[in-house]
């Protein structure tokens, strides 16, 4: 069952074609839970989104944010890249757990301005490192 819930979650929150309906009432109903119950549904899918990265064998600088962050379930680490021709900057990225749900419904990377070149929205950043733009920066 709790595979079941993950399955459908991630489908309709992050690859679904009714992602805008699916994520007002999914976050309806969390913000309606009780806070324990509503901690706890953080938790499982803060959990689920940063052990993508483990299946990547992730690098250092994300697994010491990781650590630094892993008792707070509002913060997920995630990981980026600049795509700014000039800037070739890769590092984790800590990411509201609300920010990443509202902006992930919308398309598969989040934007972010690159803390290295400071260009605007150059960074993306991915709730994995399967994505090809990441491993081969990683290489």
């Amino acid at each position: 069952m709790d595979e079941a819930l993950r399955w459908t979650v991630y489908f309709h929150l992050e690859k679904g074609h009714n992602r805008n309906k699916f994520f007002n009432i999914y976050m309806e109903t969390l913000n309606e839970l009780a806070e324990d119950a509503r901690r706890i549904i953080m938790y499982h899918e803060k959990c689920e989104i940063e052990s993508r990265f483990h299946l990547y064998q992730p690098p250092r600088d994300w697994e010491e944010a990781w650590v630094h962050n892993i008792q707070d379930c509002h913060k997920i680490v995630l990981y980026g890249v600049c795509i700014n021709h000039t800037c070739s900057a890769h590092y984790p990225i800590v990411v509201n757990y609300h920010e990443f749900r509202k902006e992930i419904f919308s398309k598969e990377h989040l934007n972010r301005g690159c803390e290295k070149c400071k260009t605007h929205n150059s960074f993306h950043v991915y709730s994995t490192l399967e994505k090809k733009e990441i491993r081969d920066k990683l290489v």
